[in-house]
């Protein structure tokens, strides 16, 4: 079996045993524990769809196929991708609020906000609405702690510049300048 076939079995095997785990067992039915199920979809759904398109191409390049191919293998690959790494910033924005917020966690963090993170996740329109909201509970919020500040101003640093990073690669695909072509 080459490679590519065992990192499709491993993504597969792995993710369904998250994802059967905490759909069984209802001790793993917490609200960080959704987010990491929404995350084992997306990348289940990353070596069902995505991964066998790769393999193809590995062998088979863009060129050689019809152009429709290749556009569907990047926009799958993209928005499969996009919402894996969404599920991961939402997860740490969850695990935020769970250190630097312990006693108020419960009461920031429920199933209806874990819920609007999911779908953010998932659907690309929700997500300016989902940004929308999250600022405003922090403007409202009252005197926050030096700490907080710092750890607050840190993810920002991060996850914008994980953003400025992706945005010429999501720009180019999605304007059709990244395909090779024919």
């Amino acid at each position: 079996m080459s490679q590519q076939g065992c990192n499709l079995l491993l993504t597969m095997c792995g993710n369904l045993l998250v994802i059967s785990s905490v759909i069984y067992f209802r001790q793993l039915q917490t609200p960080t524990n959704y987010l990491v199920l929404s995350l084992a979809v997306a990348d289940l759904l990353v070596g069902v769809v995505a991964l066998p398109f790769s393999t193809v191409l590995l062998a088979n390049p863009c060129w050689d196929l019809q152009g429709i191919l290749c556009n569907v293998r990047a926009t799958f690959d993209i928005m499969l991708s996009m919402s894996s790494i969404l599920n991961l910033c939402f997860i740490s924005i969850d695990r935020y609020f769970a250190v630097c917020q312990p006693l108020r966690y419960r009461t920031k963090i429920t199933h209806h906000v874990i819920t609007i993170m999911i779908l953010v996740s998932w659907t690309i329109l929700l997500v300016a609405r989902g940004q929308a909201r999250s600022l405003q509970s922090f403007t409202s919020g009252a005197t926050v702690s030096g700490k907080e500040k710092k750890a607050t101003r840190t993810l920002a640093i991060v996850v914008g510049v994980f953003l400025l990073c992706w945005a010429p690669f999501l720009i180019s695909m999605t304007s059709g300048s990244g395909l090779p072509s024919k």
